[in-house]
């Protein structure tokens, strides 16, 4: 299980004692969740709890330009003194991931099941800012939850690491219809 996964099952599951994963889990008119992470009963053939998992992550601009540098990466160039031009596209990002927050926030609402989005602190931020989003706090109660990570330079690498060291923040803490409602409202004004 990957270092996300296993922060976000100790958080939801507390231990790890018979979680297993499943990446890419279908449903008809939802599309496919990331992974499902289900704590099962060892000594029956049942599911005691699961939650979802999904990642969120920044689109970029002038795909050509990354096609090119990964092109000439295969073919061997030394890329040392070359630079390839593109951009993030922040705004398209949460566009996209507002959508699927609203649709599978009501699926799992429905299912009184919960989700942890996983996403970079400032793509959070900025829909928190964009869209006027009160982070009250963590309550277990609320379905969709997020886990904070950020891409971070370790020994020349990039890392993916939690936003508040060693625990997922879990801010992210709307209801989905009084967020839906707060939008058409704003929309309106």
């Amino acid at each position: 299980m990957s270092k996300v996964l296993e922060d976000i099952a100790a958080h939801y599951f507390v231990d790890f004692d018979n979680i297993v994963s499943f990446p890419k889990a279908q449903l008809p008119n939802v599309g496919s969740i990331d992974f499902v992470l289900i704590k099962r009963n060892p000594m029956k053939p049942e599911v005691e709890d699961l939650v979802s998992v999904e990642f969120q992550s920044d689109s970029i601009t002038s795909t050509g330009a990354l096609v090119q540098g990964i092109t000439d990466f295969l073919q061997g160039h030394n890329l040392r003194s070359i630079s390839y031009k593109f951009g993030m596209n922040t705004y398209n990002s949460i566009k996209l991931a507002i959508t699927q927050l609203m649709n599978r926030g009501i699926v799992y609402e429905n299912w009184s099941a919960k989700c942890y989005w996983v996403i970079q602190e400032y793509i959070y931020a900025n829909l928190i800012q964009r869209y006027r989003i009160k982070t009250d706090g963590f309550s277990s109660e609320h379905a969709s939850r997020f886990a904070l990570y950020n891409l971070v330079v370790r020994e020349n690498f990039l890392k993916l690491e939690c936003w508040i060291k060693n625990r997922i923040r879990m801010a992210f803490v709307f209801w989905i219809r009084q967020f839906w409602g707060r939008l058409i409202c704003d929309c309106m004004d």
